[in-house]
C-alpha cells in the first residue's frame, strides 16, 4: 500500500500534480456520463481505471464510493416515499455482515502485489458483466428470503472486495415487478446506507489513507455531476438496449485488459 510504504502519498492534495487531478476528473466524469446514459456502471468503470492509472484499490474505492454516496443520498431523498423500507430493514444486515469479509480479502490480495489485485478486480468485473448479460430474472411480486439474503450477501462481499456492491442489488431489484420509482428509490436508499459502512471497514483494514481518498472523492462530486449532462444527452439519442451493449462491451474490454496486462508486463 502506497500510503504505508512510502512518504509520498498520491492522493494527498499537497502532493498531487495537475496530471493526477485531471486524470481523476476525466475518469469520474466519463463514469458519471456512462451511469447517466445507461443507468449503471459508474463504479464498474471508474474503480478499475483508477487502479490502472496507479491508485491503490482502496483509494479508488473510497474516491468513487463518496461520489456514489452523494448521488445515492440525493436520489433516496427525492424518492423516499417510494422506497421499500421493509426490505431494507430485513436485508441490509446481510450486506453489512459480508463487507468486512470482502475488505479482508482485498487486503489479503493486496499483500500479493499490485498485479494480483488488478487481476482479481479484472476477474470479478468479468464475472459481473457476464452475469448481467446472461441473467434475466422473471419479475415477480416477491423474491424468496433465501435468494434475497444470498443477493445481499454477495453485494456485501463485492462491496468490501471491489467497491462495486451494486450488481447483485440490481439483479435482486430486477427480479421484482416493482414500478421504476420503487426500484430506483430502494436501490438509492440501500447504497446510501451501506457505502459509509463500507468506508468504515475499508479504513479499519487499510488505515487513514481511505479517509483521505474519501475526502478527495467528496471534493470531486461537482465534477461528477457535470458528467450527467452529456450522459443524459447520449441516453436520449440511443435505445436502452444499445446503451447497455456499449457499456457491457467497454467493461468487458477493461476486465480483459486488467487480467492480461500483468501477464505481459
Amino acid at each position: 500500500m502506497m500510503g504505508q510504504h512510502s512518504c509520498y502519498h498520491p492522493l494527498a492534495f499537497c502532493f498531487m500534480n495537475l496530471d493526477q487531478l485531471i486524470l481523476i476528473g476525466i475518469i469520474l466524469t466519463v463514469g458519471s456520463a456512462i451511469q447517466s446514459a445507461a443507468g449503471f456502471a459508474f463504479g464498474l468503470f471508474a474503480i478499475p481505471l483508477l487502479m490502472l492509472s496507479g491508485f491503490e484499490s482502496f483509494e479508488a474505492i473510497a474516491i468513487v464510493g463518496m461520489c456514489a454516496w452523494v448521488q445515492s443520498g440525493i436520489g433516496a431523498w427525492k424518492l423516499r416515499q417510494f422506497a421499500d423500507w421493509q426490505s431494507l430493514r430485513s436485508l441490509t444486515i446481510f450486506v453489512i455482515l459480508m463487507q468486512p469479509v470482502g475488505a479482508y480479502l482485498q487486503g489479503m490480495f493486496n499483500e500479493q502485489g499490485p498485479n494480483v489485485i488488478k487481476q482479481v478486480f479484472g476477474g470479478m468485473l468479468l464475472v459481473v458483466v457476464i452475469s448481467q448479460v446472461l441473467f434475466r430474472p422473471r419479475p415477480r411480486e416477491a423474491v424468496g428470503f433465501g435468494w434475497s439474503a444470498l443477493a445481499m450477501s454477495c453485494s456485501g462481499l463485492l462491496g468490501g472486495l471491489t467497491g462495486t456492491s451494486g450488481p447483485p442489488v440490481v439483479l435482486w431489484a430486477m427480479a421484482h415487478d416493482w414500478p421504476s420509482q420503487r426500484t430506483r428509490a430502494t436501490m438509492f436508499a440501500m447504497f446510501f446506507i451501506i457505502i459509509p459502512l463500507n468506508m468504515i471497514f475499508q479504513t479499519l483494514t487499510f488505515g487513514v489513507e481511505v479517509l483521505e481518498s474519501a475526502a478527495i472523492g467528496l471534493a470531486y462530486t461537482p465534477v461528477v455531476w457535470l458528467g450527467t449532462i452529456p450522459g443524459l444527452w447520449i441516453g436520449s439519442l440511443l435505445t436502452q438496449r444499445a446503451l447497455r451493449r456499449v457499456a457491457f462491451a467497454l467493461l468487458f474490454v477493461i476486465a480483459v485488459y486488467m487480467l492480461v496486462k500483468p501477464m505481459v508486463d
